[in-house]
């Protein structure tokens, strides 16, 4: 009898457990279709009070999902309180991994950031306008957590994000056009800066810009990974949108955070044949690009900054372009001799000196790109040859007076007391400080009269608002993903997500190296990457 009971026992334990797991997994997955789907889409009173909306909207559902998980989690342990031991503990910290520490970290330190502000009230909330506070940041850490804990790891999800960059891409394209489907722009001039710097749904570019390329790669690897052909081509019709929208929205951060990606990909694709030809048909999107650009003359509604004529209208891509269509017809019709010729080996791997070449390409490319930026620091008739071009020499006014910024709030920065050297002044108090400071940032045309409420560089950024112990805790989570990433790529088994992984993290740290976190694209990464270490865990 006591044998049966027991039985029956475990058994209905099982049974509740499995309950518990299933329900859980959907409050995940509809916390991140809200977040992923949804919320880069949500907009009302088209673009007034756009960003006070999409911070609110954050808000209300990520507290929405923690009240839910806080209700299974009381649930669960009320069901579990005599099944609760050390053993059943020490398993759950097993699951625990380097980069979730590294995230708990950042929010715990930001707690402590907190604490130890002189402007309470604001560090809580988050400057106006922007709300990247303590709240903020505990509701990313949160959606980490909640994702971390409860997602079932199905491969469609990632359909979610994928959907709404699309839809955003398109509306971008359309915008920068001339194009208003959705009636944004009703009422606004022609030449406002509203009219020039906003599109989509998100609009000011700079947040658009970070949103784009953080979510790309999601389109990028679905595209690398996709086996039925019209699956793959409607994913490249949306990579290639995407990346038109990058190449159009204004903000050069995309531009250059696209060239990045396009140059170190080839270094994670050069084993097969089948993943190089891949490669080249996302460059062959955007050569195809420009070179229809150039055909038609599209007339762009340029952003306030760019009072010039657009360079890349050239008929010189249309060499790119049919040398790129070219390699991929052939490479093609050499991948399907051998499908046919060696049975289940479905993919050619390129002999070991191409895939070494491959790889160190990509390289040389970076370091020649560093080394012309550094040569244009040390020598005025290198940066004549190269036409004297203002983004290639720091200077106060590199990158729209970014160059100032940086040096005023480093100066500054180091001039503080040491409390607040190394626990900051406070999570978003920046724009505070730099009120208190009064900092005198020199500029001209429609930067004249700007407020900074960060410097438009994550780091510095980071380092005024929790300090440097806290700008090295948050480079942690950085640190601990790739090396996490970085091993995972090894195994056959989770190589594709461990590549979506790098590229995320990748596309985010080089975008945010001349931009800063808003609502729209930093809680974004934490669910991606939250999804990505999910993934490739057992």
């Amino acid at each position: 009898m006591a044998s049966k009971k027991r039985k029956a026992n475990d058994k209905q334990n099982k049974t509740s457990k499995l309950v518990f797991r299933e329900f859980l997994s959907y409050a995940v997955w509809a916390y991140l279709f809200m977040m992923l789907t949804v919320f880069p889409l949500y907009v009302r009173d088209r673009f007034v009070y756009l960003a006070a909306y999409k911070v609110v909207y954050y808000r209300n559902i990520s507290l929405f999902f923690l009240g839910i998980g806080i209700l299974l989690l009381i649930v669960f342990l009320i069901q579990k309180r005599k099944e609760i031991s050390k053993t059943s503990f020490a398993e759950f910290r097993k699951k625990i991994t380097l980069p979730d520490i590294a995230v708990l970290s950042c929010g715990l330190w930001n707690i402590v950031s907190f604490l130890l502000s002189d402007c309470k009230a604001e560090a809580i909330r988050g400057f106006g306008g922007w709300e990247m506070g303590l709240v903020t940041q505990g509701l990313m850490v949160f959606g980490y957590v909640f994702i971390r804990l409860g997602w079932d790891k199905n491969k469609n999800t990632w359909y979610l994000p994928a959907a709404a960059l699309t839809a955003e891409s398109i509306l971008v394209v359309l915008n920068r056009t001339g194009n208003d489907p959705l009636g944004f722009y009703v009422g606004l001039d022609w030449f406002s800066w509203s009219r020039r710097n906003l599109l989509g749904t998100i609009g000011n570019i700079n947040w658009l810009c970070g949103y784009l390329v953080c979510v790309l790669p999601v389109l990028l690897v679905l595209y690398l990974t996709a086996k039925k052909f019209w699956i793959r081509l409607l994913i490249g019709i949306a990579a290639y949108l995407s990346m038109a929208a990058i190449l159009l929205q204004g903000s050069r951060s995309g531009v250059l955070t696209l060239a990045v990606l396009l140059i170190v990909l080839p270094v994670f694709l050069s084993d097969t044949l089948e993943r190089i030809t891949a490669y080249l048909e996302i460059l062959f999107m955007v050569c195809i690009f420009w070179t229809q650009m150039t055909a038609f003359r599209v007339d762009l509604i340029e952003p306030m900054h760019l009072d010039t004529p657009n360079t890349l209208y050239t008929p010189l891509w249309y060499i790119p372009t049919g040398i790129l269509a070219v390699l991929i017809v052939l490479f093609r019709i050499k991948s399907k001799k051998c499908e046919k010729n060696i049975k289940d080996y479905k993919e050619l791997v390129l002999p070991k000196p191409v895939r070494i070449v491959l790889k160190i390409i990509p390289a040389l490319i970076l370091l020649a790109g560093v080394s012309v930026f550094v040569l244009c620091q040390v020598s005025d008739s290198f940066w004549n040859l190269l036409g004297a071009r203002e983004i290639l020499r720091f200077s106060d006014s590199w990158g729209s007076y970014r160059g100032i910024l940086w040096k005023e709030s480093l100066k500054e920065f180091f001039a503080g007391g040491i409390k607040d050297i190394l626990f900051g002044v406070g999570p978003d108090c920046y724009g505070e400080w730099y009120l208190a400071r009064g900092m005198d940032i020199q500029q001209v045309g429609y930067y004249e009269e700007a407020m900074f409420s960060n410097a438009h560089n994550e780091w510095i950024t980071a380092m005024v608002q929790t300090g440097i112990i806290g700008a090295l805790v948050y480079l942690g989570i950085f640190v601990t993903v790739s090396v996490s990433f970085f091993k995972k790529f090894r195994e056959n088994k989770y190589k594709d997500i461990a590549l979506l992984g790098i590229l995320v993290l990748l596309a985010y740290f080089v975008n945010q190296f001349v931009s800063f976190q808003h609502i729209c694209v930093t809680p974004v990464f934490y669910i991606l990457l939250a999804m990505c270490e999910s993934a490739m865990q057992e």
